[in-house]
């Protein structure tokens, strides 16, 4: 053989094993992929869990602040509009001011002894509303069957405005409103209604505040009559008056 076709064909045969050795096979390339997908998941993975520690971070500083204002603020006697105790006693609280204007426009009865001022023989009305909070009220109303619903009177007193008291005195406190709103209560212990619930409440409590937004009440006095409704756990009212 001619030693210079030999030394033609040597750097020929270097350049194959050059090549091969420089390209890689077809598993190796998967393998190679697949590693360097591997660390870009786990970092989305990471980055995806950093808002629940944060949260769970700051839950955790935060809450000695949390305590420290529950004790300079702590929750006032009415406030809390899930609190069905609170509700009930802002809806005793309301009772007692209305029955305190009931007292203070008392009419002068003549009682035959030409002294007009006698009042001996009055007989103080109740009050017509409910001493139950907003939402015991309306499960009583919403408990019992539709066709024998009674309706729902809701009245939101603002004790800061001059005009509503004039309003309780002139108009809610008037004698003969007084029977009918009580003849139509029917809520004699019995645990029965008549065909009007009275709801009365203070803006400045949590029934009284959430009432107002549901009305969308600007203005004071408020007075509405409603029906309402439910199906379910929805409930709904219509607005009548």
């Amino acid at each position: 053989m001619d030693p210079s076709t030999t030394q033609r064909r040597a750097p020929t045969t270097a350049a194959t094993t050059t090549t091969a050795a420089t390209s890689p096979s077809p598993g190796s390339s998967l393998t190679q992929t697949a590693a360097v997908a591997t660390p870009s998941n786990s970092l989305i993975r990471t980055l995806l869990k950093v808002p629940t520690i944060v949260t769970i971070l700051l839950r955790v500083a935060l809450w000695p602040l949390f305590k420290a204002l529950n004790l300079i603020f702590p929750a006032k006697e009415f406030d809390g509009v899930n609190n069905t105790a609170a509700g009930d006693r802002a809806a005793r609280a309301f009772v007692a001011l209305f029955q305190q204007q009931i007292s203070t426009v008392r009419p002068a009865i003549d009682s035959g002894d030409g002294n007009a001022d006698s009042q001996e023989h009055y007989v103080e009305p109740p009050c017509p509303f409910s001493p139950r909070g907003y939402a015991s009220t309306l499960n009583e109303i919403t408990s019992s069957p539709q066709s024998s619903r009674p309706l729902l009177l809701v009245y939101l007193h603002s004790p800061l405005l001059p005009d509503d008291t004039t309003f309780l005195q002139k108009y809610l406190c008037y004698p003969q409103l007084l029977r009918l709103l009580n003849s139509s209560s029917g809520d004699d212990g019995s645990g029965s209604f008549g065909s009007v619930v009275c709801f009365g409440a203070s803006v400045h409590s949590a029934d009284g505040q959430k009432l107002r937004d549901l009305f969308g009440v600007n203005g004071f006095p408020f007075l509405a009559l409603v029906n309402i409704k439910s199906s379910d756990s929805n409930i709904t009212m219509d607005l009548l008056l």
